[in-house]
């Protein structure tokens, strides 16, 4: 008898649901009659959904405290002074940029922030973080070499 080995790959995909008016509309009565702290209530109101995916429909999309209005230069100098000094922790970053949700904080940094970052080092070879002045529009290296006490400047409106 022949033996043909066939390999199986396991596959983990996640089988993505589009949130439904319906439960938007579930979740924003729930908050109503909840407020935004007891999840295990809320989520008992939204039968398809669980917890976390709730709480974070409802802060990343829904709340009205939530900016999605085009990020400003500010908001960005900003993060990258914030991630110099306290690393990737986005909600304690969040903290101070008001109406602006961890996660998005987190999506700008990676999808725009850091590639503006990487590009310049790319360039530069050095390998420090980035702060934005943002008066001047120019990103500061907090790399300072050995033999001088100026920082490197490059022209952040090169990268918008």
């Amino acid at each position: 008898m022949e033996h043909t080995n066939i390999k199986q790959q396991k596959t983990h995909s996640k089988v993505i649901h589009p949130w439904k008016k319906t439960e938007d509309q579930q979740l924003l009565g729930a908050i109503q009659k909840y407020g935004e702290a007891d999840w295990n209530k809320i989520k008992d109101e939204v039968p398809t959904r669980t917890k976390k995916q709730c709480k974070e429909r409802y802060f990343n999309h829904l709340c009205s405290r939530v900016i999605k209005d085009k990020w400003t230069k500010e908001e960005d100098s900003l993060i990258l002074n914030k991630i110099n000094e306290y690393g990737h922790h986005w909600t304690l970053i969040s903290q101070f940029i008001p109406g602006r949700a961890p996660n998005s904080i987190k999506n700008r940094f990676y999808s725009h922030l850091s590639k503006v970052r990487n590009k310049y080092f790319n360039s530069t070879n050095e390998s420090n973080s980035l702060i934005l002045d943002s008066e001047t529009n120019l990103i500061q290296s907090a790399f300072i070499p050995a033999s001088s006490h100026s920082y490197t400047v490059i022209n952040v409106n090169s990268f918008y």
